[in-house]
């Protein structure tokens, strides 16, 4: 499932206000789209409408490959000094709402979702997709 939404965001620079699609979960099958989006860079990306202003937005992404069974999840790097972030994972490293969700569907395909690699630069989220589809097309040849 990929979930966006609109959200107003005020320009840093010019204090202009205006409304910015906003995605919280991607997912490639379902919005190939968004996925080449993602890939050149204008996914959760603040373009000020009046002035020069291009900015990253700091807010979580979960990508999810379904064909390639990969889950990627962007935090900001400002999100390690919030607790509640650690909640969200094992000692591990491994998601406790994706394994609680693989465990749901016992023999549905979704036993790799509780091994969600972890990133905090959104160029490292695309890195890490781009290895990944690459790493799938060589095992599939």
């Amino acid at each position: 499932m990929s979930l966006e939404s609109q959200t107003n965001v005020q320009c840093p620079k010019c204090g202009y206000n205006q409304a910015v699609t906003v995605w919280r979960s991607l997912n490639a099958d379902v919005s190939p789209e968004a996925r080449e989006d993602l890939l050149a860079g204008r996914i959760n990306v603040f373009d000020c409408a009046k002035c020069d202003c291009k900015a990253g937005l700091g807010v979580p992404l979960l990508y999810h490959d379904m064909r390639r069974q990969f889950l990627v999840q962007f935090h900001p790097f400002e999100a390690l000094d919030d607790p509640e972030l650690f909640s969200e994972y094992d000692a591990r490293g491994d998601s406790v709402a994706a394994a609680q969700m693989s465990q749901m569907s016992p023999g549905g395909g979704m036993e790799y979702a509780s091994r969600v690699h972890v990133v905090f630069q959104m160029s490292e989220l695309v890195r890490y997709v781009v290895f990944r589809e690459r790493l799938h097309a060589h095992h599939q040849s």
